[in-house]
C-alpha cells in the first residue's frame, strides 16, 4: 500500500510520550488561517520554490517539459503554477535546492522500516510514532496500515487529528492507536467556520464518540491571539470538562515558524503581521485550565 508523506521527523518529545518519530502525511480537510504546515494541505505532492535560494542558473527551465512555467526576471526564477504539471524534473536539476517537493509517495513498509530504526529509543523512553499532518486520517487506509505494523511490533502509537473526518475513519484506527492528540480550535461554530473554513459539528460529534472509547485523549488547543485566547478558550475548557475521561490539555502558543512556506507553495499568508502569544495570556489560559483540574502542558511536551 502506498501513500503520500510530507516529512518524517525523528527524536520529537512534544507530540506524545517519550521519544517519538512524527510521520507527517499529506492532505487536510481544514484551512486554518494560522496553519504552519501549509505544504501538507494538498493530498498529493506539489512544487515548492524558495526564491531566496535561486541563483537564476536556468537549469530548471532547461528540463521543464512545458518550458512556459519558468521565466527568469531580473535574475530570478518566477513560476506560473497554472502551467506547472508537477513532474518535478526541475527539482532534480536544481543545484541550489531552491526547488523541492512537498512530499513523496512511500509504501507502508518503507515508512515502517524508517521509523523502526529508532525502536530502541522508543522502548527505553516509552515513546513511539505519531501520525500528523495535515490531517493523517485523510489517508485512512495508509494510516491504518502503518499503525497496525508498528503496534504489532509492540511500539506505542499516536495520532494527531482535528477530527474533521467521517467517524468510521477514527473507528478504523481505534484498535491500533494508544493515544489521540485531538485538536480543538474554537467552540463557536460560526467562528470555527470563519477561521478554519469548516464548521465544527463533525469535530465535536467525533470527540464525544471517541470519549466513550477506552483510548487516552489529550486535547490540544492552538492559542491564537484575539481569536481564541480569551472567553473562547474558557468555553473550550468548560466543554472538555464535561468529558470525564479527558484529563490533559496541551496549549500550543501561536508562532510564525512556518510562515515562509506560503510563498514557497504560491499561497498568501494573511497572518504574517500577527504577534506571537504574550506570556501573560498564556499563563492566564494555563491557570484557568488547571483550575478545572486538568494537567496542562504549554507547547505539548509529554509527561
Amino acid at each position: 500500500m502506498t501513500g503520500y508523506v510530507s516529512n518524517i521527523q525523528k527524536f520529537s518529545v512534544t507530540d506524545g510520550y517519550g521519544i517519538r518519530t512524527i510521520v507527517f502525511l499529506l492532505g487536510c480537510t481544514l484551512r486554518c488561517k494560522w496553519c504552519q504546515n501549509p505544504e501538507t494541505l494538498q493530498p498529493k505532492p506539489i512544487l515548492m520554490y524558495a526564491e531566496h535560494l535561486c541563483k537564476g542558473c536556468n537549469r530548471c527551465k532547461d528540463v521543464c517539459p512545458k518550458g512556459g512555467p519558468f521565466t527568469i526576471i531580473d535574475g530570478r526564477l518566477t513560476l506560473d503554477r497554472l502551467q506547472c504539471t508537477n513532474c518535478f524534473k526541475c527539482v532534480e536539476n536544481c543545484p541550489y535546492e531552491a526547488l523541492k517537493i512537498s512530499g513523496k509517495e512511500m509504501t507502508t513498509e518503507e515508512v515502517y522500516s524508517e521509523v523502526m530504526k529508532d525502536k530502541v529509543f522508543y522502548q527505553q523512553s516509552g515513546g513511539g510514532i505519531t501520525l500528523s499532518g495535515g490531517e493523517p486520517l485523510v489517508q485512512i487506509d495508509f494510516a491504518t496500515e502503518i499503525l497496525r505494523l508498528v503496534k504489532e511490533d509492540g511500539i506505542g502509537t499516536c495520532i494527531e487529528t482535528a477530527g474533521n473526518v467521517p467517524w468510521f475513519h477514527l473507528e478504523k484506527v481505534l484498535p491500533y492507536t494508544d493515544l489521540f492528540l485531538y485538536d480543538m480550535k474554537l467552540l463557536n461554530t460560526d467562528l470555527h467556520k470563519e477561521w478554519t473554513g469548516s464548521d465544527n459539528k463533525l469535530i465535536l460529534s467525533n470527540l464525544n464518540k471517541l470519549n466513550k472509547s477506552d483510548k487516552e485523549i489529550i486535547v490540544r488547543i492552538p492559542l491564537i491571539p484575539n481569536v481564541n485566547d480569551g472567553r473562547e478558550f474558557k468555553n473550550i475548557v468548560d466543554y472538555i470538562f464535561t468529558m470525564n475521561s479527558i484529563k490533559e490539555i496541551h496549549i500550543l502558543p501561536f508562532h510564525q515558524l512556518g510562515s515562509s512556506k506560503y510563498d514557497q507553495i504560491g499561497l498568501s499568508y494573511s497572518m504574517s503581521d500577527w504577534k506571537e502569544d504574550n506570556k501573560q495570556m498564556i499563563q492566564e489560559c494555563e491557570s484557568y485550565a488547571k483550575s478545572k483540574g486538568f494537567r496542562v502542558s504549554v507547547g505539548g511536551r509529554g509527561f
